[in-house]
């Protein structure tokens, strides 16, 4: 099934000459973003993401780590990510951002903070168009759905006892019978004390 989505193209770290704005965006009152260093090694995991702001118990102060490019349009304009297209760079390059949010600005102001920054510092010009893109649509087919409840389980005692996992000789969970997930462990990169 063909569905109507409206699409952004976003081209960054474009010359765009002078920035004309129709009605003055708000904008933080100071802001430093910088490229995020290097992810650490293999298997090592690293914070990505945004937090503080307004609404939030730290409305003054607006961080994002590790937050690629694309990320930040995204959130600055909010779109969907199949609605955006940029180019691959935009995924990998990573920033920093630590900015000052005026007093008394709104959960729906910082969105438009995060345009002007990306228009000042990035150049960052979006054009709006409408393109049919496929889509494929989930739909019950005629008739009433074949689903059927499940019967409740009546032998409760294969179920694994609540409680912290029980571990191995050399303190690694042992998953039971039920399974449920799959946990992958290079004994040689991590240990977890029994």
């Amino acid at each position: 099934m063909i569905r109507k989505c409206v699409s952004f193209l976003a081209l960054a770290f474009a010359w765009t000459g002078a920035y004309a704005q129709s009605a003055a965006k708000p904008e933080f009152e100071v802001a430093s973003i910088k490229p995020s260093p290097p992810p650490p090694s293999a298997g090592i995991g690293f914070a990505v993401g945004c937090r503080g702001g307004p609404g939030t118990n730290d409305p003054g102060l607006f961080i994002c780590e590790n937050y690629s490019h694309l990320n930040m349009v995204l959130h600055a304009y909010s779109v969907e990510y199949y609605q955006l297209s940029a180019p691959d760079w935009m995924l990998t390059t990573r920033f920093d951002l630590r900015a000052t949010v005026p007093e008394g600005a709104t959960k729906e102001q910082l969105p438009l903070m995060l345009q002007s920054l990306l228009a000042e510092r990035f150049k960052l010009k979006i054009h709006h168009e409408t393109r049919e893109i496929q889509r494929y649509e989930l739909r019950v087919a005629k008739g009433d759905p074949k689903f059927k409840e499940s019967a409740p389980a009546k032998d409760q005692s294969s179920l694994d006892p609540p409680g912290p996992p029980k571990r191995d000789k050399d303190g690694y969970p042992i998953i039971g019978p039920r399974g449920g997930m799959a946990i992958m462990y290079d004994k040689a990169a991590c240990a977890i004390p029994a």
